[in-house]
């Protein structure tokens, strides 16, 4: 399962059916940027994104995602984040929803507002939160749980999906950075520019608030 559905999937078990604010949608499109870098298709240079012309196919939730960047001109990470946030999302609940792992679910708030909850199919989360969790008490664990791990931190629901004291210990480990060298720092390097992104979209925020007052 690629990156950002199993960071979308625990948002969802997390919120009882929510899909989480900015932060985890800006976070969801760096999972699939980030899963690019780990299959070797791309880097991330001085911000930019940079096709690589080898590695491996990589698992994406965007059919085709490796090959946009290979008839392009080299683009800004952060910018690339904010601009496809909500198709990312869009795409990865399609696919969750077409597998029978979440289920839509329209009510109204309060009365008359009407809300989409996505309801997780139970136990559809378990695996993934056992790889966490395997992660948490020191084992040694695959890049893509490494990677997730900090997503979830990123986007900062490690404290909502884990208990607190083995979200501690998730923390602490990515901390240490044991293991491959080159996989954390491309972690790092994704991370950054979703961190950016969302950098970005709150000033954008922020902006229009103030002109609009």
């Amino acid at each position: 399962m690629p990156l950002a559905e199993r960071l979308l999937l625990l948002t969802a078990w997390a919120d009882e059916g929510g899909t989480g604010g900015e932060t985890t949608e800006l976070t969801l499109a760096g999972a699939e940027l980030l899963e690019l870098v780990l299959a070797g298709r791309v880097n991330i240079r001085n911000g930019s994104i940079r096709t690589t012309g080898s590695g491996e196919r990589p698992t994406t939730v965007l059919e085709g995602l490796a090959e946009e960047f290979e008839t392009n001109e080299p683009i800004e990470a952060a910018d690339w984040i904010g601009g496809n946030a909500g198709r990312v999302r869009d795409a990865c609940l399609r696919n969750l929803t077409d597998r029978g792992l979440v289920h839509e679910q329209r009510k109204r708030r309060w009365g008359f507002w009407p809300v989409r909850q996505y309801v997780v199919e139970p136990g559809a989360q378990q695996s993934t939160l056992d790889e966490l969790r395997e992660f948490a008490t020191g084992s040694d664990s695959a890049r893509k749980v490494v990677a997730l791990a900090e997503l979830l931190r990123t986007a900062e629901r490690l404290h909502d999906v884990l208990p607190e004291a083995e979200a501690r210990e998730v923390a602490r480990r990515l901390d240490e950075h044991d293991g491959d060298t080159a996989v954390h720092e491309a972690i790092d390097k994704a991370v950054e520019q979703v961190r950016l992104a969302v950098q970005t979209a709150t000033t954008a925020g922020a902006f229009v608030a103030v002109t609009n007052t």
